[in-house]
């Protein structure tokens, strides 16, 4: 799977307006998840009811001002991007939230980058974060072991640091990724003029283990990913997707490795339940990458089971429709998807699957007086009762 995402011109303009109108939204919502923060092993979004209320008024507001300041056409687009905007937030929060708790906020909304995608730029956010030296040193430090930023975390870091600054970072930093290499660094370096990049060997799986039996907090897996052999690789992965890692870990990884890591750790590993085929191509139902799903699964059709095509109409279903997610035509895009679904697979999806499928696909915005969503529920109700 070697599909690049290149945005379009359109694409680009919308997202630009939607961060300049959305910027006090999107401050709101980085202060409001990081006061509520609460740990979720789920990997979804689930915003609260206020939460979306005011997504559905500000929505109506931005859209009222656009139609007075740019093309009707890209309206639309603008204001659908909030929900995704405001999903990128969260995740963002959640991956470092063990970090930037201990952050002013001003520092962070200062120094969030995007890309013209319309995700935020994590890497050079973190290097921004990194730089700033209003925010805590062993602040810094930590976003540096996170993000395992080789000039950071040696000619910075270990020059830098005293033991007692090491200790502090290692007891108030609960990251997993930064207490291994802070445990690492604890047993191996007895003092930073010691620290020599040359001596770093990635073979301490027991000491990763022990850091995984709290299993209320998050490592960002791809920062050492290429450090580990293929059996630990896969191990790794397996042990810490998704549950405990970072929300683009898996996309990451699967671009850090080649054709034949890519086939023995995600498409073919020894135990079929670990396959992350299925996973990987949900990235691509997400915002932005939507438009080239369908293109993703041609490329990887014969790789491709009927649990698979079965999980892609579900995350529709559950994570799009259900929560009326308006960035891209989810509806259009699961009729299309269920076109090309050969019938003999279909025939191997679950009752209610096949349910689900039957209203969608009977579906008309224009004669129904419910969303779809509402719709959705309606059903759900039926079916409980």
């Amino acid at each position: 799977m070697a599909l690049i995402f290149l945005p379009s011109l359109e694409h680009i303009a919308a997202v630009k307006v939607a961060l300049t109108v959305y910027n006090d939204d999107i401050v709101h919502f980085l202060d409001e998840f990081i006061e509520t923060f609460k740990y979720d092993p789920d990997n979804s979004f689930r915003l609260s009811k206020r939460q979306e209320e005011r997504i559905r008024e500000r929505k109506k507001e931005i859209r009222m001002k656009l139609f007075t300041q740019i093309p009707e056409s890209l309206v639309d687009r603008v204001v659908h991007i909030f929900q995704p905007i405001v999903s990128e937030v969260y995740f963002w929060v959640r991956d470092h939230y063990d970090i930037i708790k201990h952050i002013q906020k001003s520092h962070i909304t200062n120094n969030l980058y995007w890309k013209l995608e319309g995700t935020i730029d994590r890497t050079k956010t973190s290097k921004q974060l990194i730089q700033n030296e209003n925010i805590n040193g062993e602040m810094r430090y930590a976003f540096a072991f996170a993000y395992f930023y080789n000039q950071d975390v040696y000619s910075q870091l270990c020059q830098s640091l005293t033991d007692e600054e090491r200790e502090s970072i290692y007891r108030n930093v609960s990251d997993l990724d930064v207490g291994f290499w802070m445990q690492w660094l604890r047993e191996k370096v007895p003092s930073p003029e010691t620290c020599d990049p040359e001596n770093f060997e990635f073979d301490h799986w027991e000491e990763i283990n022990s850091l995984l039996n709290d299993r209320s907090r998050r490592i960002r897996m791809s920062s050492f990913y290429s450090e580990l052999d293929l059996f630990n690789k896969r191990r790794f992965l397996h042990t810490v997707w998704p549950h405990l890692s970072y929300m683009d870990d898996l996309r990451v990884c699967y671009y850090l490795s080649d054709e034949t890591e890519r086939d023995k750790i995600f498409h073919n590993p020894p135990s079929s339940y670990e396959s992350k085929t299925k996973d990987l191509l949900c990235f691509y139902i997400d915002w932005p990458l939507q438009t080239i799903f369908l293109d993703v699964v041609n490329q990887m059709w014969d790789r491709l089971t009927p649990e698979c095509f079965e999980h892609f109409l579900c995350y529709i279903v559950h994570q799009k429709l259900s929560k009326s997610m308006e960035d891209f035509d989810y509806l259009g895009l699961f009729k299309d998807l269920w076109n090309r679904i050969p019938d003999y697979y279909k025939e191997q999806f679950d009752r209610k699957t096949l349910d689900f499928a039957r209203v969608l696909l009977s579906y008309d915005r224009k004669a129904s007086t419910l969303s779809i969503a509402e719709t959705l529920e309606k059903f759900r109700n039926l079916t409980i009762t």
